[in-house]
């Protein structure tokens, strides 16, 4: 401060300069007085005076003088205004500045000082000048640089003083009584000492044995303050005499408010009782609609008069509680002014009056001012913050009430400063019936405005989280009521459903109209020429974005804003409950769940669904992170937002139980709408799936149960929440992992609970359903051979999001159009594997859709669908990885119902997967080949299929491996046979069934070929029931039964042989290799141990009788071998060897070429190099199977022509050979020629070998006549299939007996002497016991010419007869339910004919006696040849 003698002396003392200055009239703006104004300012300071008028004239000379203005005595002024508190000095001085003087450095620490001061904010400002206070790191701090602030407040005298004097005074209007800890801290850490001097000095009294200082009884010091109002109403009416009717008529308000003063007045002097003062105020009311707001208010007006009265009497008070409770109800209706007058007592007679109406033209608008300052930029700590709002309370007189009012709406702009106004919420002591009125009110008011802030939601819930408020009670104040939200839920019910069946059509001319008006360009534009050829089809220039833009717009318009955001400003309920959850505190948001229907609330508005989500997320984050092992740290940035709103931490998830028993709870209750925040279902999704590998929770004694909440989890939560997400392939991807370890029968309950249950009961889901079906329509238009790749794109977005619906929609079309299967197959690329799932959930729904069960046939073929169906079956597991499980069990379902149209299906899948074909109508070729070994017939197979799918054939047998499926469906498919003769054949027209039986025995074949050649021998034989059982308990047909047995049979054969030879090896160790003779014989031995075991096994199942005519040797023989044991196609190898051969020559041509130079002939040398090493093997392996044929072909026929053997093939006791023949062909020979072409091979070269090796009791010419005598009952009991077999079989006998009757040189060394042509001739005129003459080759001419004419008459005869009179032969002629074989029979004309048998199945032995079917020979026709006895 500069030395007082410098500055013009105009007095030594303060009152000498203010007595020489002259600051009155005009001299107040007098400049030159400005020097001799701050040396009395000097003066004041040093002598503690206080002049107001001086200090304001100095700063307003400086204001109109700026050149004079001096920022030291700027700051000297206002620190002295400081001195004067709480006069409003300070602020006069800061208005007398103009706005560019304050931003200098001084002047803004002096004025901060001065803020900390006028909002009474002691405690900081002593910590200042102290030097105790820390700053924070604000950019707002006032106070950055405190450490000079306790040289700028000394440098006036007596400061400290004066701000204790101020402080003093405050704590006087403020606090009846006060902790002497805060009393200290509010005057500036004193000592004892001092504070007994303040004490004494303000007449503070300590409390006895309590640390607390009584200040004063505010209550009895209360002087009423009595207002007078200048202007009355009588004054008011006869001034407004002059003005309109509709002016005046608003001023008419003023009598009826002073008509209603005097009837409360006369009430409250016990003039009127309390029925009079009611029926009064009613009349008032009830003559205009704004009076009952003026009775309010005249109430509020004459509070402190009911207030006296209540005071004086006990009755009193009961009488105007019963009084103002009255009013409420029966004048008063309004929730509002009913709250109210709660609060004024109407309720709790003890409760004193709170004011809840504020007269803000009585109160002084700075202290709040200073009061919302202090709230949202406070100067003090938390904890002391309470003493700041009271000492702000006492100086401005503020009402209690409305400060509650402003600190909830200060916390309500400021919800990140939770902790803050909540602590001091707390130390304010607000009695929480008032704090839910005023929160009331505040709801109240918005509803009126039809406009609720979700700040106010938050508030609420951050309130509710301390307990300060009931949240159900303000949620049941909320609107609407719960009667308004269930008719809500109804009305938005059935706006989903309009709105889903509206998106189920897209507008072609609005996605045109929207296609024109953006930058969108046409598909045929993306369609290139390497692609799709070189001109793409025509279609329609509208982009996927146009027409998924029209189909948005079409549904924004009925949906209008009933399902976004916005709703929660208007719906209080699903407002409040939004707020509580994004707050994290599910505990508190679940009672009000209970308050509204289960799905309305996330229905409604999808950001409610996003806060459980989000809570979900949290939980499980850590447990995440710790069992994820690739878990990335940015993983959850977008939900670390919405966690850092949480102020209420959920329970983290620490374990496995824990996720279980509490996060996948909340998920249950959430339902699909997870989807909301997909991170949050892919995490729940891996976290789920690392269960079941986890070690730790293998151990968990909870795990059977927690497997199956996994399975509930996947139905109800994370599978229907893939409609929400929008063309999430990875969540498909994710979620398949888990779904993909179940069985596919939990799989698809699933698929069908999401189309049907959940999207029945999602509002999402439905809705989602009408716009996928919608653009699914939109696509399939567009979809052909070209556009496949471009529309399978948006086809598998579509599918990402609602796989049903799309590929229901394409399963009709395939249907439809058969031309179809083609372009859906190729546009399905981009399916995930879940989708490819539920495509075959949808291929089986669709075959076994009960209204389509009776259209599966079509007049005499099968239906079109059902074709397409199962063409596209084949196509689809054979092109993509689709689990075969479902499809194979549905079929072997349908074959225990006896339904065997679905079989087709299984043809097609088999056909397709393996490259395997059924074996009819071949080439000779092709029917060479397969008689060959096991690679020969793959050759052959091969020239079906150019290239085979490894990895489909490798899924089709594991799924045939899986739950008895293998088992199952060879036994099944073999019985078929007899459900389609015995009981499909009277359903369906003959022809129909006659191509039932043989698509049936063509699958038979063809599955078993597949299985042999794709399982190994000894699981193959493992899986598969005994010979026995299969023919007694499965009642399989004895071909059947060695079609499944006869590979294990020869195996264990060919097993033991090895073994054998090995064995032989190691006993004769001299001997290094065996010799072909050597090697018969051990494999002549263990062929003949096998055979009579198997053959004393089987005979059991079979009728005694049968054994009459054959032994069951032969039997088991005969089906034991097949064709590649008698024969072996040698051209057949040497035109596979030779193509080999000319295979590798191309390809040394091109390795010779030169390709090394050119780009890709690197790459194209090296697929050369391993084509040509595959053909050398190729080659090297045809050339050592046929070598083995060769050899095992000869071991074969060496047992056969094994005299021991043969000489026991046909029983010896019979009279009549030719019975033996008939027995042999019913038993074995027919049933076998009709199961292939190939099996018809092998039948005639087993008679052939019989022929060949003399067999005893073989009667060639017999077997001959038997078939070729009358063929009609025969091939009129054939299918076209099994005539076919029937046809080859005897071409190749026909060629046999050509070839012997080429020439006699032939015939004498083929036959002649032969067992089989030792027979006596019958001629015409002779009897039975006339003479043999002997059979030479003159007399087989003779037989061969009259086979030619029998054979040429029957057929001519047949092809004239009708077809299903020939047809009904099979079914005339059955003795038994299951059919195998062959009988005898005698028809019209006596004549004994061979004819297929109808027991497939044989039962046990029953009776030793003869066959009753047997024929008899003098009732019949005179035939050709007669067996000799």
């Amino acid at each position: 401060m500069e030395d007082p003698t410098k500055q013009p002396i105009i007095g030594r003392s303060f009152e000498e300069a203010r007595a020489h200055i002259d600051i009155s009239g005009i001299n107040r703006y007098n400049p030159t007085q400005v020097a001799q104004l701050e040396y009395a300012v000097q003066l004041m300071i040093s002598e503690t005076k206080y002049d107001k008028d001086i200090l304001m004239t100095l700063l307003k000379l400086y204001q109109l003088n700026p050149n004079l203005y001096n920022e030291k005595y700027v700051c000297l002024v206002l620190l002295k205004t400081m001195t004067n508190f709480p006069r409003n000095d300070f602020a006069l001085a800061k208005y007398l500045l103009e706005a560019d003087k304050v931003n200098t450095l001084e002047v803004r620490r002096v004025l901060s000082i001065g803020a900390l001061l006028e909002s009474c904010n002691f405690v900081k400002f002593w910590r200042l000048l102290n030097g105790r206070y820390k700053p924070s790191e604000s950019s707002d701090e006032s106070f950055s640089q405190s450490n000079d602030i306790k040289q700028i407040v000394e440098s006036i005298k007596g400061f400290k003083e004066a701000i204790r004097n101020y402080a003093c005074q405050v704590i006087n209007v403020t606090y009846q009584r006060i902790y002497k800890q805060n009393l200290v801290m509010l005057l500036g850490d004193i000592d004892d000492k001092e504070l007994a001097f303040y004490a004494s000095h303000f007449r503070w009294r300590k409390i006895d044995d309590e640390d607390v200082y009584f200040i004063e009884n505010h209550e009895d010091t209360i002087k009423s303050r009595n207002i007078e109002e200048k202007l009355q109403f009588e004054q008011m009416s006869s001034s407004t005499s002059s003005l309109n009717t509709a002016v005046s008529s608003s001023f008419t308000e003023g009598d009826e408010i002073g008509k209603m003063f005097d009837i409360l007045r006369s009430f409250i002097s016990h003039r009127n009782d309390q029925d009079t003062t009611i029926r009064k105020l009613r009349t008032i009311v009830d003559n205009s609609s704004k009076n009952a707001s003026l009775l309010f208010d005249v109430l509020v007006a004459l509070q402190s008069e009911f207030d006296e009265e209540r005071k004086r009497k006990e009755e009193n008070d009961v009488e105007i509680r019963r009084f103002l409770e009255q009013i409420g109800k029966e004048i008063l209706p309004s929730e509002v002014i009913a709250l109210e007058l709660n609060a004024l007592g109407a309720d709790e007679p003890a409760t004193n009056y709170k004011q809840l109406k504020f007269n803000l033209l009585r109160e002084e608008s700075e202290g709040y001012a200073k009061l919302i300052t202090e709230l949202l930029h406070p100067s003090s700590r938390n904890d002391e913050m309470i003493l700041t709002v009271d000492c702000l309370i006492g100086q401005f007189n503020l009402d209690p009430n409305r400060v509650v009012d402003i600190i909830l709406e200060c916390f309500e702009y400021a919800p990140n400063e939770y902790g803050r106004f909540v602590k001091l919420i707390r130390d304010f002591n607000v009695d929480q019936k008032d704090l839910f009125s005023i929160l009331a009110l505040k709801f109240i008011f918005c509803q009126r405005a039809e406009y609720t802030p979700m700040s106010l939601y938050r508030l609420s819930s951050l309130l509710a989280q301390e307990n300060l408020v009931d949240i159900l009670a303000v949620f049941n104040l909320a609107t609407p009521t719960q009667k308004e939200a269930i008719e809500d839920c109804k009305t938005l019910a059935e706006l989903i459903r309009v709105r889903s069946v509206r998106a189920e059509t897209i507008s072609s001319s609005g996605a045109s109209l929207l296609a024109s008006t953006n930058d969108t360009f046409p598909i045929s534009s993306i369609l290139g020429i390497n692609d799709y050829g070189p001109e793409p089809s025509t279609i329609p220039a509208v982009s996927f974005s146009a027409a998924i833009q029209c189909q948005q717009n079409e549904d924004k318009k009925l949906a209008g804003t009933k399902f976004d955001d916005t709703v929660l400003h208007t719906n209080q309920k699903l407002g409040l409950l939004c707020a509580v959850l994004e707050h994290g505190a599910l505990e508190l948001a679940k009672p009000l769940f209970e308050h509204l229907p289960e799905i309305y609330p996330f229905g409604v508005c999808r950001r409610i669904a996003m806060a459980v989500s989000n809570i979900i997320g949290y939980k499980i984050e850590p447990f995440y992170r710790e069992k994820y092992s690739h878990y990335r740290e940015n993983s959850s940035f977008r939900m670390k937002e919405s966690w850092e709103r949480f102020t209420c931490q959920p329970k983290l998830t620490k374990n496995w139980n824990s996720l279980f028993n509490d996060a996948c709870l909340i998920a249950f209750q959430l339902g699909p709408y997870i989807g909301a925040r997909h991170e949050v279902a892919i995490k729940l999704i891996r976290l789920l799936n690392l269960f079941y590998d986890d070690g730790e929770a293998q151990n968990l004694p909870e795990r059977e149960n927690y497997l199956n909440i996994i399975v509930d989890l996947c139905d109800s939560v994370l599978v229907p929440a893939a409609s929400l997400l929008d063309s999430n392939f990875v969540y498909c991807e994710e979620l398949w992992q888990i779904l993909g370890r179940l069985p596919y029968q939990e799989r698809y309950r699933i698929y069908h609970r999401w189309r049907t249950i959940h999207t029945e009961r999602c509002w999402e889901l439905s809705l989602q359903r009408g716009k996928v079906l919608g653009m699914t329509r939109y696509i399939m238009k567009r979809l052909s051979k070209d556009t496949a790749k471009v529309m399978g794109r948006q086809l598998g977005k579509l599918c990402h999001s609602y796989p049903t619906i799309p590929l229901d929609y394409l399963l009709g079309k395939v249907q439809e159009f058969q031309n179809f299967i083609g372009p859906v197959v190729d546009s399905i690329r981009f399916l995930s594997s879940l989708e490819f799932d539920v495509l075959a959930y949808c291929l089986i729904e669709n075959l076994a859709a009960p209204e389509k069960q009776d259209f599966k046939v079509l007049d005499i073929s099968y239906s079109p669908w059902l074709q397409s169906l199962a063409s596209f079956s084949a196509a689809i597991f054979k092109r993509y990885s689709i689990d075969l499980g479902g499809i194979l069990q549905y079929i072997t379902n349908q074959l225990k119902d006896a339904k065997n149209l679905d079989l087709i299906v299984l043809r097609e899948i088999v056909t397709s997967i393996s490259g395997i074909e059924s074996a009819s109508d071949l080439t000779q070729e092709h029917l060479d080949s397969l008689c060959g070994g096991d690679i020969l017939r793959s050759e052959a197979s091969s020239l079906q299929m150019n290239k085979l799918n490894r990895r489909s054939i490798t899924r089709l047998r594991d799924a045939l491996l899986k739950d008895g499926l293998f088992e199952s469906l060879c036994i099944l498919i073999g019985q078929q046979r007899q459900f389609i003769i015995f009981r499909d054949s009277a359903e369906y027209p003959l022809k129909l069934a006659t191509q039932m039986l043989d698509q049936c025995q063509e699958t038979f074949v063809q599955f078993f070929h597949f299985l042999r050649t794709n399982l190994k021998p000894d699981q193959y034989a493992k899986r598969l029931p005994s010979a026995l059982e299969l023919l007694t308990d499965y009642h399989l047909s004895v071909d059947a039964m060695f079609c499944l047995m006869r590979p294990v049979y020869m195996n264990e054969i060919g097993v033991a042989y090895e073994l054998a030879k090995q064995k032989y090896k190691e006993e004769h160790k001299d001997i290094t290799s065996l010799d072909n003779t050597q090697k018969s014989l051990i494999y002549r031995e263990i062929f003949i141990n096998r055979l009579d075991t198997l053959s004393e096994e089987l005979a059991k199942a079979f009728p005694q009788t049968m054994w009459q005519d054959i032994t069951y040797r032969l039997h088991t023989i005969f089906w034991l071998l097949s064709v590649n044991d008698l024969i072996v196609p040698e051209a057949a190898y040497e035109r596979n060897i030779e193509k080999c051969r000319k295979e590798l020559q191309d390809l040394q041509q091109v390795t010779n070429s030169g390709l090394q130079g050119i780009r890709g002939g690197a790459a194209t040398l090296r697929r050369t190099a391993k084509e040509e090493e595959r053909l050398k093997a190729l080659e090297l392996k045809l050339s050592d199977e046929k070598k083995r044929q060769i050899e095992h072909k000869a071991r074969i026929l060496d047992i056969l022509s094994d005299d021991d053997i043969k000489k026991n093939f046909f029983a010896k006791s019979l009279p009549n050979k030719s019975s033996q023949m008939l027995r042999f062909l019913q038993s074995c020979g027919f049933p076998r020629v009709i199961c292939s072409e190939v099996d018809a091979v092998y039948c005639a070269e087993f008679a052939k070998a019989l022929h060949v090796t003399k067999t005893n009791d073989f009667q060639t010419i017999v077997f001959f006549d038997k078939i070729f005598t009358d063929v009609s009952p025969i091939l009129g009991g054939f299918s076209e299939r099994e005539t076919v077999c029937f046809g080859r079989f005897c071409s190749i006998l026909l060629e046999l007996i050509l070839h012997w009757h080429s020439s006699k040189n032939v015939f004498q060394e083929e036959c002649e002497g032969f067992p089989g042509c030792i027979t006596k001739i019958r001629k015409k005129d002779m009897d039975d016991k006339a003479a043999a003459d002997a059979f030479t080759y003159e007399f087989y001419r003779s037989i061969c010419y009259k086979w030619q004419i029998r054979l040429t008459k029957k057929s001519q005869s047949t092809s004239k007869s009708n077809a299903s009179t020939n047809g009904t032969a099979r079914k005339q002629q059955v003795t038994a339910p299951n059919a195998g074989g062959c009988t005898l029979n005698n028809n019209d004309n006596n004549t004994a004919n061979i004819v297929p048998s109808t027991n497939s199945s044989p039962t046990s032995p029953s009776s030793s006696k003869r066959d009753s079917s047997q024929p008899t020979p003098a009732k019949r026709s005179r035939p050709l040849i007669k067996s000799s006895k």
